[in-house]
């Protein structure tokens, strides 16, 4: 049996990213990509079965934003480039069980159900 997923983590200085590493990865996969510092938490979707088991979705890490990202602009060719990423508030184990949804899909499209109550979550953006 195979396992289809991904993590997602929370470094100490509040970086939230994800890591494409297996469940069964050692420490050092889990690395912020903005700051190199290890992962204080390492939440695990299972996607074994296309149903993003225990994601947390992107509306719900948002209530944990702290700072926003400091974006640049280059005056001359416009490109923009992220010189301090966002921060936010590390969740607790508890928050995580309350935010975790699987994903239920038909011919309509995807629905969201929290895992703790079975409630159906409304998405409000567009990112899982």
């Amino acid at each position: 049996m195979s396992f289809e997923g991904y993590s997602q983590c929370w470094c100490e200085d509040g970086h939230c990213f994800v890591s494409e590493a297996g469940m069964f990865a050692d420490d050092s996969s889990f690395r912020c990509p903005h700051c190199k510092k290890p992962a204080v938490v390492v939440h695990t979707v299972d996607d074994t079965n296309c149903d993003s088991c225990g994601l947390i979705l992107a509306q719900d890490i948002k209530t944990f934003l702290i700072k926003e990202a400091v974006i640049e602009e280059c005056p001359t060719c416009h490109a923009k480039k992220v010189t301090s990423p966002e921060v936010y508030r590390i969740p607790t184990e508890e928050e995580i069980t309350k935010l975790e949804v699987y994903r239920r899909s038909d011919e309509h499209g995807d629905e969201y159900h929290r895992i703790c109550d079975n409630s159906l979550v409304s998405k409000e953006d567009g990112n899982a």
